[in-house]
């Protein structure tokens, strides 16, 4: 199963060719978590940044949720966000909804792959909890 960060279904809703050919090939096979969707409505309340067209990204998100499976925040998320934060090196810090997600998608029994294109925020926990990557703009 592929995880859908937000920053890859703002991809999706742009029609980033290379995002958009992936999402085409897997898309049976993706899923987004119910913290990246709290990403994407925060976004949708926040004053607009640069030329991102917002017009029909809220019924994009609404289409998501209904549509894909939603990993929730659960108690085994819970604890494998402990697990996660105590691994971390001394000094080093992750954004505390990255690591929320990263939880989720390695709290899965089946073998899920995060698609973002900030896998450089992930690396500590890929390296050090076994987290799956990938960036399908790369």
């Amino acid at each position: 199963m592929y995880v859908l960060d937000q920053n890859a279904l703002s991809d999706i809703f742009r029609q980033r060719p290379e995002v958009l050919l992936r999402f085409h090939e897997h898309q049976d096979e993706c899923c987004v978590t119910a913290i990246g969707l709290a990403e994407a409505y925060k976004g949708l309340h926040s004053p607009p940044r640069g030329t991102t067209p917002r017009q029909g990204m809220e019924s994009f998100y609404e289409n998501i949720a209904r549509d894909m499976e939603v990993l929730p925040f659960d108690l085994a998320a819970a604890r494998m966000y402990g697990a996660c934060a105590a691994a971390l090196p001394p000094g080093r810090t992750i954004e505390k909804m990255d690591m929320a997600i990263a939880a989720t998608v390695l709290s899965r029994r089946e073998r899920h792959t995060l698609v973002t294109n900030n896998v450089r925020h992930f690396e500590e926990l890929a390296a050090d909890m076994g987290l799956t990557t990938e960036d399908w703009r790369a």
